[in-house]
Order: structure tokens, then C-alpha cells, then sequence
């Protein structure tokens, strides 16, 4: 599932993810294309994010690159959250920040229709810990096991991550870059600070596993968005085997810039 500035590239995002483009002025092909916000002399937008409602101004979405990956930075408007259900406990699993680490896009052209895929070499959440969703008073602390960092307490960190995204619908597919296994992490027996163990609804450490894929949808308002939630995730992504839903929100852009990159249909 990060402020703006920092380096998800899902989307994600898990991003991060979400975002690679054609360039489409003489193409014929159709489908969704990945861009980026500039100035010109004369464009459909008046603020340097291309946001929408449109209206005449100096911005513009320009079509990136075919065949060539772009470098994304990518972070989470919102908090991560994943909901499943462990040991008979609906549960909820809050981060508050997420940030794809090496992000990256590319557009393709398939059967005459455009295509975006993408991939991170992680996603890194930070500030996360357990809640009991019928009481978000009671809270456990996690510590990371997939990652650059195992061991380290109110970290989550994904495996490699690759994203596809396809058709009129915006839909994206996030998954492990190889294998099932999204992401490992502990559920300790203890709170988080300044919280104390009684908190904790736990009476041992429970290791997570998070498998299968996740889905998203790249936002028709804001183009620069990937929104996943309950009701565009799919029913593929798993905790310990049992249904699991992700839920955030993440906004990229070119490396080391401030140029929003999104999809939109062409």
C-alpha cells in the first residue's frame, strides 16, 4: 500500500503499478495508455496534475513511450489497509504509509490494442499494527519477514511485484513476480507502543502469509490514481489461505519529478 515526493511505483500497489503508456498520435490502435502531465502551449487542463473537471490551461496528458520503461515513484494517498479474518477474528491490518520501492511502466501494443504492464521491486509499508475490527482499541504490533528488513517491528514488505493493465475498464492486475507469495510478516502477542500486551488480542505470534493477486482500478477523475477496494479487488487474493481484501489508494509519478503518470483510454 506514502506522502508525495517519496519513491508502491503499485500500485500498487501495492502499486503502484498502475501506470505505462503509447505514443498515440498517428496510432490505430485502442485501449489504455499510459501518460504523463506537461506543459504546453495550449492544453485541456489548468493545474500541473492534469486533475480533472478539464478546462483549457498550459497541462496536458502526453503519452509516454512505447517499448521503453519509465521509472516510477509511487505512494499511498491513503492508509494501507488489509481486512481477513485469522484464528475465528475479523481483523484489520493498518499501515501509514506505503512506497514502491524501483517502480517502473511500459506500454505495449497487442492484436491492435494497447497495453500497460509494470512491476516494483518491492513495496515497503511502515507504521503498521493489527486491529480487532470490532474494537480497533485492541491492537497488536507486526514485524516484517519478507523484505530487506525482517525483524524490524511496524514493518510490511512485499516480494517483486508485476502489474498488468488492459482494456476500456482500467482494471489492473497486481501479482507476485514469480511465485504465489506476496508477502510474509508476524502478528506479535504484544501491543504497540505506548499500547501494552493487554491490548493485544492475541496469546501467541501468528505468522501471515499473504498470497494470490490482487485487483485495481486506475481512476477515470484522477489519472494518476489506482484505487483498490472491496469492491474492485477480485476474489484471488489470500491470508493463510482464507479471503483477504486490500484497500488503498496510490498516486505516481515520473522518478524524481512532480509529472503525474496515469492510464486513460485512447
Amino acid at each position: 500500500m506514502i506522502s508525495r515526493g517519496t519513491a508502491f511505483g503499485a500500485a500498487l500497489a501495492l502499486c503502484a503499478l498502475s501506470i505505462c503508456a503509447f505514443a498515440v498520435a498517428s496510432a490505430p490502435a485502442v485501449g489504455l495508455t499510459a501518460v504523463t502531465c506537461r506543459q504546453v502551449a495550449n492544453g485541456n487542463y489548468n493545474n500541473a496534475h492534469c486533475l480533472t473537471p478539464q478546462s483549457s490551461g498550459s497541462y496536458e496528458t502526453v503519452a509516454l513511450p512505447a517499448g521503453e520503461p519509465t521509472e516510477l515513484d509511487a505512494e499511498s494517498e491513503i492508509e494501507p489497509v488489509l481486512r481477513t479474518t485469522l484464528g475465528g477474528m475479523k481483523l484489520t491490518v493498518k499501515c501509514n504509509v506505503g512506497e514502491v520501492i524501483e517502480g517502473w511502466v511500459v506500454n505495449h501494443e497487442e492484436f491492435g490494442v494497447h497495453e500497460i504492464s509494470g512491476g516494483a521491486a518491492l513495496v515497503t509499508y511502515s507504521g503498521c499494527h493489527a486491529l480487532l475490527k470490532t474494537n480497533e482499541a485492541r491492537y497488536c504490533s507486526v514485524k516484517e519477514v519478507t523484505g530487506p528488513n525482517p525483524g524490524t517491528i511496524g514493518m510490511i514488505s512485499t516480494n517483486p511485484l508485476e502489474a498488468a493493465l488492459t482494456g476500456f475498464e482500467h482494471d489492473v492486475i497486481v501479482a507476485p513476480e514469480e511465485g504465489a507469495v506476496l508477502s510474509k510478516f508476524t502478528i506479535l502477542k504484544k501491543g504497540s507502543e505506548p499500547k501494552t500486551e493487554k491490548e493485544c488480542f492475541f496469546t501467541a505470534d501468528v505468522g501471515v502469509v499473504v498470497e494470490g493477486s490482487v485487483e485495481g482500478e486506475v481512476s477515470g477523475e484522477i489519472h494518476s490514481h489506482l484505487t483498490f477496494n472491496e469492491a474492485n479487488n477480485g476474489e484471488l487474493l489470500k491470508a493463510n489461505g482464507g479471503p483477504a481484501s486490500y484497500l488503498d489508494t496510490i498516486w505516481g509519478a515520473m522518478a524524481g519529478t512532480e509529472e503525474t503518470v496515469g492510464a486513460e483510454t485512447f
